[in-house]
């Protein structure tokens, strides 16, 4: 299927564009041929809870179905608004060109434009694009930190719910962006509230959350969670003891945390920190 400037395989998953192939996971693939199938209509939220998780109950339906509209909005790019619409409340459509595309097409196409004396050549580059293994994109893991929830529910220690999230946020925005992007602090505070939408809105693939609460030794008891938006699996769960009055204490919290993070998401971290 044609879809503006990208071409979707829907049997193989892979969505093909201007800077080249995306391998959508079967989630996102299977929303992406319902969005095509009811194009240019809205695809209704029921429609893509059946088309994704057929009968299978999901815990947190709102939040994997915003995680898989961001994927598919990362994997069309920079003009992501021009080919898929949020229809609050009710779905989501696609507004980009759809047509169908045959492979006698595809291959007229080609000869067209490379003309007749290109015909073989023309040729064995289709069979090649058909049959040869193709490499496709690896996008990293998207990292949105959100504060730390203060289960002391003092207003004195109210402070350290952004200074925690400042401290990771920092940490990892150190790692080289082949293994992961992290999310700002300033969209994050603007949506904190609203995990949904910190999903959708700022593409996320992964929320850091946790909470801290003092001991009955006068430490500070910090537990970390971070999980997948897809499907609300747990990927790392860390507790740590620390002076949060300490600056070096709170470094050292967010580099462990950090590390454990990228070591869950199966990437090796070879960054260094100051």
């Amino acid at each position: 299927m044609q879809i503006g400037d990208f071409h979707f395989e829907r049997s193989t998953g892979v969505l093909e564009g201007p800077n080249g192939q995306t391998q959508l996971r079967p989630q996102a693939a299977d929303a992406l041929s319902c969005l095509l199938r009811h194009a240019p209509n809205i695809a209704s939220r029921d429609q893509l809870r059946k088309a994704v998780w057929k009968d299978e109950f999901t815990v947190d339906f709102d939040t994997g179905l915003a995680a898989i509209m961001a994927e598919l909005r990362r994997a069309f790019g920079d003009q992501s608004r021009s080919y898929i619409q949020t229809v609050p409340k009710r779905g989501y459509r696609l507004i980009a060109p759809v047509s169908e595309v045959r492979s006698g097409d595809r291959i007229r196409q080609v000869l067209l434009a490379l003309g007749v004396a290109s015909a073989l050549a023309a040729l064995a580059l289709i069979l090649t694009y058909n049959y040869w293994p193709k490499q496709t994109q690896q996008m990293p893991a998207r990292i949105a930190v959100l504060p730390f929830d203060d289960l002391t529910q003092s207003t004195e220690d109210d402070r350290f719910r952004w200074l925690l999230a400042d401290d990771l946020i920092a940490t990892l925005g150190r790692l080289p962006e082949s293994q992961v992007a992290v999310v700002a602090r300033t969209p994050v505070r603007l949506l904190e509230d609203r995990v949904g939408q910190v999903v959708e809105q700022l593409q996320a693939t992964h929320v850091v959350e946790g909470s801290y609460e003092m001991t009955s030794d006068s430490k500070w008891r910090v537990r970390t969670t971070v999980f997948d938006v897809n499907d609300g699996v747990i990927i790392a769960s860390l507790e740590r003891e620390a002076d949060l009055s300490q600056i070096k204490q709170r470094d050292e919290l967010a580099q462990q945390t950090a590390a454990e993070v990228v070591r869950d998401l199966g990437m090796d971290d070879n960054s260094s920190h100051d």
